[in-house]
């Protein structure tokens, strides 16, 4: 719980007060309810917020401004960017499942689901999928 100065406006007294935001206590000398909250200074806040600074790990990029992601891209064209859960995210994710799928029907397994069934029962024993094949 945070520490507020306080007032008191029965007897004047200013206590300093751990409560919650939402707790209104009495004045422990004279019992007059409620005590007001003084705001001698504005509440600091914790450091600087940078609204535009953006962390891409899949790229290893990091953007302080907006300015620096769109001359990123345009540098590179062949890199798009997907927001979570956007057609293009879900068309990427399609594409991958279908390529996992064609492998594990290479390898001779019924469907991917048959795949992972087999590589958790191998993981134990330290095997990958081909190493457990041969």
């Amino acid at each position: 719980m945070p520490l507020y100065d306080m007032k008191c406006a029965g007897c004047g007294d200013e206590p300093e007060v751990f409560r919650r935001s939402d707790e209104q206590v009495a004045c422990a000398l004279c019992g007059h309810f409620p005590l007001h909250t003084v705001w001698k200074q504005a509440p600091a806040l914790s450091g600087i917020i940078w609204s535009n600074q953006e962390h891409n790990k899949q790229l290893g990029v990091r953007f302080e401004t907006n300015a620096q992601k769109r001359e990123y891209f345009k540098a590179n064209p062949h890199i798009r960017e997907m927001s979570k859960g956007s057609a293009d995210e879900r068309k990427f994710a399609d594409k991958l499942r279908a390529r996992a799928e064609k492998k594990a029907a290479r390898l001779g397994f019924d469907d991917l689901d048959h795949k992972k069934r087999f590589d958790q029962t191998n993981k134990a024993k330290g095997l990958t999928t081909e190493q457990a094949i041969k």
